[in-house]
């Protein structure tokens, strides 16, 4: 091609950071060449440490520098004292997101109860996860999940701590942003 202009220009210094979302092979050796972020969905713990594992490695060979990369990940939630019907209502929700059925378990979603939620985000952190993006997955449908809902998962979320009590896991969320994104 001749003449051919991209307005911005795809790279410019101090621009914004170019998060790499995706699930597969080719998506994490974007992330390792050319991202500034590895952003998986519907990841397991593990899965985002063997990802974490391969963006470094290729990284490393390429002679890229990855000290402030960043590694986020997007986990779908719903805390439910009754943690079956987290479950059931994480599954209907994202069922009719992605239009098939869908099984929910505890190894790609934060579903269930405080302590179960509590377990599954800290296994996704000590995996190597430094960045949360929640997406509530209650409600009747993507369209219409309710602030309450999300005001609920975020009070859960901000109480959540490492088991021996030190740590809280989230320390900076906007409750009234992210209410509003429900």
């Amino acid at each position: 091609m001749s003449d051919v202009r991209i307005h911005p220009a795809p790279a410019q210094p101090g621009g914004p950071p170019i998060v790499v979302a995706g699930r597969r092979d080719a998506a994490l050796r974007r992330a390792a060449l050319l991202g500034n972020g590895w952003m998986p969905y519907l990841y397991s713990p593990r899965r985002y440490a063997a990802s974490v594992a391969a963006i470094t490695e290729t990284a490393a060979a390429a002679g890229r520098d990855l000290s402030r990369f960043g590694w986020y990940a997007m986990i779908f939630v719903n805390v439910n004292p009754d943690r079956d019907t987290a479950r059931t209502e994480a599954a209907r929700w994202l069922g009719r997101t992605y239009g098939q059925d869908f099984p929910v378990s505890g190894d790609r979603t934060a579903v269930g109860n405080t302590p179960d939620v509590t377990s599954q985000l800290l296994a996704y952190a000590d995996a190597g996860v430094r960045h949360f993006i929640f997406c509530v997955a209650a409600g009747q449908d993507s369209a219409t999940s309710t602030p309450p809902e999300s005001e609920a998962v975020v009070s859960t979320l901000t109480r959540c701590a490492r088991p021996d009590g030190s740590t809280p896991i989230f320390v900076n969320v906007d409750v009234d942003r992210f209410a509003r994104m429900g």
